[in-house]
């Protein structure tokens, strides 16, 4: 009985958010580039963890989304980042299938903290106190445009 009830407590939360409606990525990077990415994916996880339609979990859900191939270009206060978002298929262990490959560019100036008025990037700056000013922007900047292409990428595949 006591097996019955703890199985019963276990999928309750499943179920809860199956029933959402939303859909459920699993953010990956590849080993050797983990720590370079690690800004970009930490923000863009809470980026699709605080939307309405997306959301986040290991191993199961609905794809995967693989950030990969990082660039980053810097001239003076201007700086130019690129990297590679794959859509995949789920999969237990390493790749799913190739779905879409994006090719993800930002350009973005360096400015002083007290210069952003964007009230999104205001609570996210709260958040993520422990990213130096730069790296805040970076991520703030390019997790925006994953987002922005991912949104894009799931209206095509529905």
């Amino acid at each position: 009985m006591k097996k019955f009830i703890l199985i019963i407590f276990l999928l309750i939360p499943q179920c809860y958010i199956l029933s959402q409606g939303k859909i459920f990525f699993d953010v990956k990077t590849k080993m050797l580039e983990k720590a370079k990415l690690a800004h970009i994916k930490t923000t863009t996880v809470w980026m699709l963890t605080k939307s309405n339609w997306a959301g986040v979990t290991e191993v199961t859900g609905d794809y995967q989304l693989w950030l990969k191939n990082y660039k980053k270009i810097k001239e003076d206060n201007l700086v130019k980042v690129q990297l590679d978002m794959e859509l995949r298929t789920i999969k237990s262990f390493g790749e799913g299938e190739l779905l879409k490959t994006v090719p993800i560019e930002v350009n973005y100036l360096i400015q002083k903290d007290n210069e952003r008025v964007d009230s999104e990037y205001k609570f996210y700056k709260k958040k993520f106190s422990q990213f130096s000013h730069e790296i805040r922007i970076e991520a703030f900047e390019v997790s925006r445009k994953i987002i922005d292409e991912l949104r894009n990428i799931i209206k095509e595949l529905e």
